[in-house]
């Protein structure tokens, strides 16, 4: 199979496709930053710059490193990290190293517009997948307000 990546493909076909479907995807990492100069624009980080083609596949980068495909009901996690991996191995290739891409750090994504960005995460790698440590750093902190509430209410 033949290692294909072209960057000929337009934003459009990935933005507009007629058939939504939700996105998967991964932050590199550690994280790169692709533009010279970072804007004062905060949504810069998660605009999509580039569709690649990867063996018949459209791959979505955003300026801020994050690697997303369409959500497939035919396409297993473990083919999309295949895929990913293909890509950072051609990346790596050009002086782009990164860690390997576990189905762990695959999680659901969101694309608005011409923004893509995480919506949620799991796993152990909080540097791929924030959603899941902000999830746990909210109950925490809702957990020790209770906690603090429930002090107060006792006089303890």
């Amino acid at each position: 199979m033949p290692i294909e990546v072209s960057e000929s493909a337009p934003l459009a076909r990935f933005i507009y496709e007629p058939a939504w479907t939700p996105l998967l995807g991964v932050y590199l990492y550690p994280l790169k930053y692709f533009a010279a100069v970072r804007s004062a624009d905060p949504n810069d980080y998660l605009e999509v710059v580039r569709v690649l083609d990867v063996n018949g596949t459209d791959v979505a980068v955003t300026r801020g490193s994050g690697l997303f495909v369409r959500a497939r009901p035919d396409r297993l996690i473990d083919e999309t990290v295949a895929l990913l991996n293909l890509l950072q191995c051609e990346m790596a290739l050009n002086g782009l190293a990164s860690l390997p891409i576990t189905d762990t750090d695959v999680t659901e994504r969101k694309l608005i517009g011409q923004y893509a960005s995480i919506t949620g995460g799991h796993g152990p790698y909080g540097e791929r997948t924030w959603g899941h440590i902000l999830y746990w750093l909210l109950r925490l902190e809702i957990w020790a307000r209770t906690i603090h509430r429930d002090e107060m209410s006792t006089g303890q």
